[in-house]
């Protein structure tokens, strides 16, 4: 029965993984599109109502943004492999099993570590500045 279970979620979770990947692909380029029509649309009715054209929508790649983008991401990846890891070692009770969820623990503490340069690295700049 278990060896039965160990099998189906070998055969599911990259079944699972790849259809997952390719829906969120899809919908990263539909969103994509529809910004782009959106835009052009309204580009269109400033040109036929005789008005400047808009400028594009800035981005916000700033530092700060960046940060803590790198701090959320890091803690959400870090406490989804601790959880994944207690789930597959009460599961399976197979520690073997359990370790391979450390890969998304170690990229979630990379994202932290990262997002710790970056807070130090702001604030030298900020200190230069002043």
């Amino acid at each position: 029965m278990e060896d039965t279970l160990v099998v189906a979620l070998g055969v599911l979770v990259p079944i699972c993984a790849i259809v997952g990947g390719i829906i969120v692909a899809i919908f990263a380029v539909q969103k994509g599109f529809q910004r782009k029509k959106l835009l052009h649309e309204e580009k269109m009715l400033a040109i036929e109502k005789g008005m400047p054209i808009p400028l594009e929508p800035e981005h916000r790649h700033d530092a700060v943004y960046s940060f803590l983008k790198n701090i959320r991401t890091g803690l959400i990846l870090f406490f989804l492999g601790i959880g994944l890891a207690l789930g597959l070692y009460y599961g399976t009770g197979s520690i073997e099993t359990a370790a391979w969820s450390m890969i998304i623990v170690f990229i979630g503490l990379g994202h932290l570590v990262y997002g710790l340069i970056l807070k130090f690295t702001i604030k030298e700049e900020l200190e230069k500045k002043k």
